[in-house]
């Protein structure tokens, strides 16, 4: 995401951020960035293998059993990174 915010809002903005991103399922984030670094030096095929391989981890994670426990009670999710 990428916003222009005056200077004085600066800091706070990305206190907001930072927050944003320690609330949410900090270990896809992880995968992502991993997967988004790899990426650079990888094949399509090799990539997409990647990517089915972090999956399957993630989706046993407590933290997507509850985000989908959430969606279905339909609350925010409370992620704990595991």
């Amino acid at each position: 995401m990428r916003e222009v915010v005056d200077d004085a809002r600066l800091l706070d903005e990305a206190k907001a951020l930072a927050r944003r991103l320690a609330d949410g399922p900090t270990r896809a984030l992880i995968a992502t960035r991993q997967l988004l670094e790899e990426s650079e030096h990888a094949g399509y095929a090799d990539q997409f293998r990647r990517e089915i391989e972090l999956q399957m981890v993630i989706r046993e994670s407590a933290d997507a059993q509850e985000g989908r426990k959430a969606f279905v009670e339909k609350r925010k999710a409370q992620f704990t990174g595991r």
